[in-house]
């Protein structure tokens, strides 16, 4: 049972120093999300109309547990089904964004936070103000202690002490990749998914869990039914859209943001908020730790169109009607002309 990268026999829940590695040996870069499991479910039955779900979650309250609640849907639906199963979290973690509590930045989370004032939960905040801003950027090798994420907001629970290593989260982790390829559907995941707490082994992903795979395949199918719901079968090759069934704030929608050369409303929001403090320098540290570490590792990977975020590497190729798992080598050249 392993989730992080691998190089030969070595294994690493750090990308960037697996990548050293490879570098050093001259061997390719793996990843698996427990591939034991995972590429191992033939012959494994999923039913559609059962409850793995609340299966699954009644399993993990043997034991104390929190949430990494953000507000968001994968979370709220995990929070919503322990409220009707009658579970009792220790805590609920939500980690803001903005170098300020005011800024524009933690606007998404404060229907979540009106949500737990109202019901009376246990929820803790943990504020990333620019102090942290401050101290993470002062450390040009950030990236090495974490799983390997670049983020321009440093919402890495890695650097955070509110964060207890000891205890068990939950978290609501992740919603498949569907894709259709000459009569086959496939459900895939890769590690640019999972970096931002791969590493921390004391966080369970909910919906994609090894100890309820089912989950994951349920969702995958769920979404080929409400693409077909809503679109002609695909005569080519096709990636559909990652729309599972979650339960959103019905009476909450996010505000409207332009997209900047970060790429990410928060992180553009939280540019915009420090430069207006008058504090460029940590901008440009960031730019400038980031734009070094990109160099040095120029030839040796690609990196998608964010800059900051390398190309995704695949743990798994599943079909999910047999549930076989397919060699990851070949999905190239299945999505070559998507």
């Amino acid at each position: 049972m392993f989730r992080g990268w691998q190089v030969g026999q070595e294994k690493f829940q750090n990308y960037w120093k697996a990548l050293d590695y490879s570098i050093k040996v001259n061997q390719h870069v793996t990843f698996e999300y427990y591939n034991d499991v995972f590429c191992n479910l033939q012959g494994t039955k999923v039913k559609q109309d059962y409850d793995y779900r609340s299966e699954y979650l009644k399993k993990l309250f043997e034991k104390s547990q929190n949430l990494l609640y953000s507000g968001g849907a994968d979370s709220h639906t995990i929070l919503q089904l322990s409220e009707k199963l009658g579970l009792k979290w220790e805590s609920l973690l939500m980690m803001l964004s903005a170098p300020s509590i005011e800024g524009d930045a933690n606007c998404e989370y404060q229907a979540g936070i009106e949500y737990c004032k109202q019901k009376k939960l246990p929820l803790e905040i943990i504020d990333h103000n620019i102090k942290h801003y401050e101290r993470i950027y002062q450390d040009e090798f950030f990236m090495y202690k974490n799983a390997g994420q670049m983020n321009f907001r440093p919402d890495y629970l890695q650097h955070s002490i509110q964060f207890n290593r000891t205890k068990n989260y939950i978290s609501g982790h992740e919603k498949p990749f569907v894709l259709y390829h000459q009569g086959r559907w496939y459900a895939w995941m890769h590690d640019t998914m999972m970096i931002d707490y791969c590493d921390l082994t004391n966080i369970d992903f909910f919906f994609i869990s090894p100890n309820m795979p089912e989950i994951f395949i349920q969702d995958a199918r769920a979404m080929r039914e409400k693409f077909l719901k809503n679109n002609q079968y695909p005569t080519t090759t096709k990636i559909i859209n990652r729309d599972v069934p979650r339960n959103p704030f019905d009476n909450y929608r996010a505000k409207k943001h332009n997209k900047g050369y970060v790429f990410n409303h928060k992180n553009c929001d939280a540019v915009k908020e420090i430069w207006k403090m008058g504090r460029p320098d940590i901008i440009h540290n960031w730019l400038n730790i980031t734009t070094k570490h990109i160099q040095k590792y120029g030839d040796h990977l690609n990196w998608e169109s964010e800059g900051y975020i390398h190309q995704g590497i695949l743990c798994w190729l599943i079909d999910i009607d047999s549930l076989e798992s397919i060699d990851v080598a070949e999905f190239g050249s299945m999505v070559k002309n998507v």
